[in-house]
C-alpha cells in the first residue's frame, strides 16, 4: 500500500464523513497496530506530532487528510495500519 499525497497532506481512506473529535488536537499519538495482531512481526513505535488542530479534514469522501510531517508508514515494520489518538486509520493508494 502507498499513501497517497497531494500538496498539503496525506490521505487515510476508511470512510470518514466527518474529522473524528480525537484528531482535532494539537498533538497526534501515532502508533502501530502490528504488534497487537501479529506480535513477530512487530516490535512497535510509537512517535508524537504537532499539528494545527484544524490540520487533519474530512474531504466529503471518506477520506481523512492529515499533514505531510505525520507518518503515514511504522519505520519498524513498514504497515501502514496506524492508531492515531486512538483511532485506528489505514493509509493507502
Amino acid at each position: 500500500m502507498v499513501a497517497m499525497t497531494d500538496h498539503e497532506s496525506l490521505v487515510a481512506t476508511n470512510g470518514f464523513e466527518h474529522v473524528p473529535a480525537d484528531l482535532v488536537e494539537d498533538r497526534l499519538v501515532v502508533r502501530c497496530r502490528t504488534p497487537d495482531i501479529e506480535p513477530e512481526l512487530c516490535d512497535g513505535w510509537v512517535d508524537e506530532f504537532e499539528i494545527e488542530t484544524d490540520a487533519v479534514r474530512a474531504d466529503g469522501y471518506g477520506k481523512l487528510h492529515f499533514p505531510e510531517h505525520v507518518r503515514t508508514q511504522c519505520p519498524e515494520c513498514g504497515d501502514r495500519v496506524l492508531e492515531i489518538n486512538g483511532v485506528e486509520v489505514t493509509f493507502h493508494g
